[in-house]
């Protein structure tokens, strides 16, 4: 299933499309007349200069290449509902996506959230492919990835979820061989990592053999941490649930993603969030905190409702400018990483 028209390719004026690439717009300008043309969409009775996805390829490609580096997989995933994963991976995903990152999401959620804020009706998401048809589909029922994969734009496929992802599990605790029950979902990943610059991964808030398949195929686990009196509770699941798994698979040589965790929903306003915040700056685990905070914004969860990535549905507003500043530090902590070896 194409998504017509490309949804998600996000349309932009000459100073966001400057501003995306880090570029001044007397150097946009020049590029134009070396034959970068933008569209010319109506704007009642004139028209609008637009930039969209294929002039950032393009610019790319010709004048700001993006540095090269090896694919990452990040798993968004905590055991505790409602923290905000689905509304962050879905606005990260795009965000990567529209900076010219090559870029697959995976739902592996039967309630279909993410691909649901992708755009898919639930009306249409009983004759999707998904990871069940890939895995275990027979006959008429079997699909490869390609057959698999929806095109949202240029940069962003998505491996669509529907009710039948959650019978995964089901039919991996039947299988026999450690390399299907455990390595069915990194090994898919790997056959595609390639194509493919970061590939989200959004995961419901349980431990079952699928999402312990996604952690085995995961680089990163970025954890969203409410800023209540909640949230520490979660971090110390968090982690004994990672230390049971590396006993768990001590003798398989499992390895396991870093963790990075990461505020939301914070209110200044509030006494508690603030002292939430304080502890986790603070803490045992402060090093693993990405410093980028997310604060409190109906406008994303507006965004997602509304299928749109908060810095199209809302650009100007605070939730747009925290997911494009933790976008911006995240590319950079994973390249410092890798420059590391840490």
């Amino acid at each position: 299933m194409e998504a017509p028209n490309y949804t998600h390719n996000y349309t932009m004026n000459r100073q966001e499309f400057s501003e995306l690439l880090g570029v001044s717009q007397s150097l946009v300008i020049k590029w134009e007349k070396e034959g970068l043309i933008p569209n010319h969409i109506p704007w009642g009775k004139t028209h609008r200069r637009r930039y969209n996805i294929q002039h950032v390829l393009e610019a790319r490609k010709r004048y700001r290449p993006l540095p090269k580096h090896a694919p990452q997989t990040l798993l968004f995933w905590l055991l505790k509902g409602g923290v905000g994963k689905t509304t962050l991976s879905f606005n990260l995903a795009g965000a990567f996506s529209r900076i010219g990152y090559r870029v697959l999401a995976i739902d592996l959620d039967g309630q279909s959230h993410l691909t649901t804020c992708f755009g898919i009706p639930s009306a249409d998401q009983d004759r999707l492919n998904t990871l069940y048809n890939i895995f275990y589909g027979e006959d008429k029922d079997k699909a490869t990835l390609q057959e698999t994969l929806i095109k949202l734009s240029p940069t962003l496929d998505l491996i669509p979820a529907s009710l039948d992802t959650a019978a995964i599990d089901l039919f991996l605790s039947s299988e026999t061989t450690i390399e299907r029950k455990l390595y069915s979902l990194k090994n898919l990943i790997d056959s595609v990592k390639g194509d493919y610059d970061y590939i989200f991964i959004d995961a419901p808030p349980n431990i079952n053999l699928l999402n312990i398949n996604a952690f085995i195929a995961s680089d990163q686990l970025i954890a969203p941490m409410l800023t209540d009196f909640l949230s520490h509770h979660s971090l110390s699941l968090l982690y004994d649930t990672i230390e049971a798994l590396k006993q768990t698979f001590k003798d398989l040589d499992v390895e396991l993603p870093k963790i990075k965790l990461l505020a939301n929903n914070f209110d200044i306003r509030n006494n508690i969030c603030q002292e939430s915040l304080g502890r986790l700056k603070t803490g045992e685990y402060a090093p693993q905190l990405l410093e980028t905070v997310v604060s409190r914004s109906t406008v994303l969860t507006e965004s997602a409702k509304n299928m749109q990535p908060v810095f199209t549905f809302a650009q100007n507003s605070a939730g747009a400018r925290d997911i494009l500043a933790l976008t911006k530090e995240m590319i950079g902590v994973f390249a410092k990483e890798r420059t590391d070896g840490t």
